[in-house]
């Protein structure tokens, strides 16, 4: 027990944690959000909401890299902090506008 509340750690911990983190937060918001908005692409082109005013079309257009390739570029840890951002703001821009 007095291991477990230990608040050091070795790096072969903090490496699987944040591979299980990238992994587990990628795969959800790719399969969950961004599959979802690839597939019924033509229900979303017309009527997505546009908060930032570039039409209908290309806003679906970025989130679905926002949520599909920013998330896999998450998953495979390619440019981890750039492709999180990427996602990050795909989430807080649907907050803020809904």
């Amino acid at each position: 027990m007095k291991k477990f509340l230990s608040t050091q750690y070795s790096e072969n911990a903090f490496n699987v944690a944040s591979l299980v983190l990238r992994l587990v937060f990628g795969l959800l918001i790719c399969i969950n959000h961004g599959f979802d908005k690839m597939l019924h692409f033509g229900k979303y082109e017309y009527t997505f909401p546009n908060p930032f005013h570039l039409g209908h079309r290309w806003t679906v257009v970025l989130v679905i890299f926002a949520e599909v390739f920013c998330a896999l570029m998450l998953v495979l840890g390619f440019v981890t902090r750039l492709a999180a951002t990427g996602a990050d703001h795909r989430v807080c821009s649907d907050r803020l506008h809904h």
